[in-house]
């Protein structure tokens, strides 16, 4: 019973002593403030000005409270806040010192029953699940605007809400008015723990001591511009509608996880050491141009719509590692940027859309959103660029889901099994070691679209790692359409790419796709001379009638019958066109004859056996050096058609075709001309002469594709 009653009379005296306290302003202890020297001469707040300033509020019917350039602690703070009129907007420190930093939570909790909605609940069930798991539904309410102006605020050493050396801390907290705080100096840690901003938090011009720690922040724009961070950066999973850091360099650890973004703008910063953005949602756009890690980048699991890193007006060296493995872009343009170590986009998405846009429709913050009607640019801003309109240049710039952009990887570039799932440009990219696609998927490259889907322009690299059957649809490289839009956008041509690829497929021993390649080239050629052709007409070739010439000559005596020496298929069916429509001549026109069998079954090659020493006439020399030999070997001719059944007959005038043009013989086959009209014997020169020309061409085939082929060429030519 005593001890109850003891518990009883120290409650009573804690309330009576937090009434007293609420109604009679504190005084500044000046004896244990921790200020250093060059503060102490501030004028101190006093109980009566405190008084004074309630007074003047009242009597202005809720007017601004204004502090300006004087010294006072938390517990004076708290109450000027505790006391504040709900009337009053807003409450100014301009040139103050603050003593034992700045808390919120003494401030009376209040139950909310409204929801916090920033995403609604049809539109993602999951996002949802997180916000009524995380955001408290006991706060602090702050219902008044705060500006803090070229103040220096200083930490409690010990004793200070359960923490230490918090220069400013806020838990359980929501703000309902603008938070501006612009040019203060941090003399301690700066913490925002489940705080929901429902209008804006702007900080410009700080100079943060300690370390920046917002863990659980809900809010609908936050702005952090030109600061300076001297302790670690923590914005960790945090709701946040629009989210912007400008020009500030952090020479600490910067993390940035696990939070959901609508509208986020990392521009012009300098991140000189550890940075994550690790399994960060980015529901509209991230654009964090301008910006440069030197350290090491973690982007790993992030989900963005829109990443913009345009450096076009100054380009930017990236010092960092970085990690994209496992992201996923709706779009993504990266330009004018310098990579000094590996980027690893392995098991990423590319083109594929994050957010649906009935989604993003319904983004909103519940119970109002003060800036819809604004742009996002805070008022109190004084920054010279627009960041909204240098976004839409930026977004229009490009009609890839995926551009790279003049860069330079000096270190080796990873994609593998990644998926693109649009269209995607390697334009004016150099990459100083190994590019590699291995198990990547192109899934754009099997459909059609009014523009390539895959764009190689001035890629340099020195090793690339990509089997052509991943990117082999060759009507999406060269189709006209496609060939014009190049030439319209000033792209590299595509034969020259072409020229590029099968040069590294042979490098790399990928001899199959380096031939279809090469195929590809001599076709591209081909085009792109044949539209100069058709849009200048004679005019063309008689002023570059030696490449034309070249041209269209190489296509018809080396594209068409082998497909330039990479095709042994098409070069079968060619011989066995070539050499039907000379026996179909042969067949209706001529008699073949042979010498007996018992001498006509040697193999043998006659490469200078000319045609007249294979037909046969009634009269003239041919017959006569034909009939001499003849008789010398004591041999008989014999008409071919008296040997051998009807269904034989054509296949041996075929097989004669076969022995004029590759210049062999293992039955010696004559032809006797019927009509002594003399055309058989041209018809034959001409076939003849192009045997030459196709033996050619068997050599080089061959050679190409068959290895036991390659290795007989090499061992007769070294012979």
């Amino acid at each position: 019973m005593q001890q109850k009653f003891a518990l009883v009379l120290l409650m009573f005296v804690w309330g009576l002593s937090a009434w007293a306290a609420s109604t009679t302003p504190p005084e500044f202890n000046t004896d244990s403030a921790n200020v250093p020297e060059q503060f102490k001469d501030y004028p101190i707040l006093t109980s009566a000005q405190i008084q004074a300033i309630f007074a003047e509020s009242d009597a202005a019917h809720g007017a601004d409270i204004i502090l300006d350039r004087v010294m006072f602690d938390q517990n004076q703070l708290l109450f000027v806040l505790l006391n504040m009129d709900s009337q009053v907007d807003t409450l100014h420190l301009s040139n103050c010192v603050i003593v034992d930093g700045i808390s919120f939570d003494a401030v009376p909790h209040a139950k909310f029953s409204d929801k916090i909605d920033l995403f609604p609940e049809e539109r993602s069930d999951r996002i949802n699940q997180i916000i009524q798991e995380k955001i408290p539904k006991a706060l602090t309410e702050f219902d008044h605007g705060l500006v803090i102006n070229n103040c220096h605020i200083f930490s409690k050493k010990e004793g200070f809400i359960n923490r230490t050396q918090n220069a400013i801390a806020a838990e359980d907290v929501r703000f309902n008015y603008p938070i501006t705080i612009k040019d203060s100096t941090f003399h301690g840690d700066f913490l925002l723990h489940d705080v929901i901003v429902a209008d804006s938090f702007f900080l410009q011009g700080n100079t943060f001591m300690g370390k920046v720690d917002f863990n659980r922040l809900y809010g609908t724009w936050i702005e952090l511009i030109r600061n300076t961070y001297q302790g670690s950066v923590a914005i960790n999973s945090s709701l946040i509608k629009n989210f912007t850091i400008l020009n500030s360099a952090f020479d600490t650890d910067v993390s940035i996880i696990n939070s959901f973004f609508s509208e986020s703008r990392i521009r012009d910063n300098q991140f000189n050491q550890f940075t994550s953005f690790n399994s960060s949602r980015y529901l509209n756009f991230l654009d964090i141009s301008g910006s440069s890690f030197q350290n090491f980048l973690d982007f790993r699991g992030c989900l963005v719509e829109r990443l913009i890193y345009n450096n076009k007006n100054r380009p930017v060296q990236n010092k960092a590692s970085i990690d994209f493995r496992g992201c996923r872009f709706g779009e993504l343009f990266i330009n004018d940027v310098s990579f000094i170590e590996q980027v690893d986009f392995s098991e990423a998405e590319f083109g594929r859309k994050v957010w649906t846009p009935e989604f993003l429709k319904g983004f909103k913050l519940i119970p109002a959103d003060p800036m819809s009607n604004m742009s996002s640019k805070h008022p109190d801003s004084d920054e010279s660029d627009a960041p909204d309109a240098v976004l839409k240049n930026d977004l229009s710039a490009s009609v890839f889901q995926t551009h790279f952009v003049a860069i330079r990887f000096a270190a080796e570039v990873l994609f593998l099994r990644s998926r693109f799932y649009q269209n995607v440009a390697f334009e004016q990219v150099n990459a100083g070691k190994r590019v590699d696609f291995q198990q990547a998927v192109f899934e754009s490259a099997k459909t059609s679209h009014d523009h390539p889907p895959l764009v190689f322009s001035y890629f340099r690299f020195r090793e690339l790692q990509l089997s052509w059957s991943q990117v082999s649809n060759k009507d999406q490289w060269i189709s006209d359409e496609h060939q014009a839009w190049r030439e319209l956008h000033q792209m590299q041509p595509v034969s020259t790419v072409f020229g590029e690829l099968s040069t590294n497929f042979r490098n790399i021993g990928e001899i199959a796709a380096a031939d279809a390649v090469t195929f590809y080239q001599k076709e591209a050629e081909f085009g792109q001379e044949w539209k100069k052709f058709k849009d200048s007409g004679w005019d063309y070739v008689s002023t570059q009638y030696s490449k034309a010439l070249s041209t269209f000559f190489t296509f018809a005596f080396h594209g068409i019958p082998s497909g330039y020496g990479t095709q042994l298929g098409r070069f079968v069916l060619f011989i066995l066109g070539f050499n039907l429509i000379f026996c179909i001549v042969y067949f209706k026109m001529g008699t073949l004859y042979e010498l007996s069998e018992a001498s006509n079954t040697t193999f043998s090659m006659n490469f200078f056996n000319l045609p007249s020493q294979h037909i046969l006439k009634d009269t003239g020399s041919d017959y006569r050096k034909v009939r001499d030999r003849i008789e010398n070997t004591n041999q008989q001719f014999q008409r071919i058609d008296s040997l051998f059944p009807s269904i034989f007959l054509f296949w041996n005038y075929y097989r004669f075709g076969l022995q004029l043009t590759f210049k062999y013989s293992s039955r010696q086959l004559f032809l006797y001309d019927e009509h002594n009209k003399g055309i058989f014997i041209w018809i034959m020169r001409i076939q003849w002469l192009f045997g030459y020309w196709l033996l050619l061409l068997l050599v080089e085939v061959v050679s190409k594709k068959i290895p036991a082929g390659s290795f007989l060429v090499g061992t007769l030519g070294g012979a």
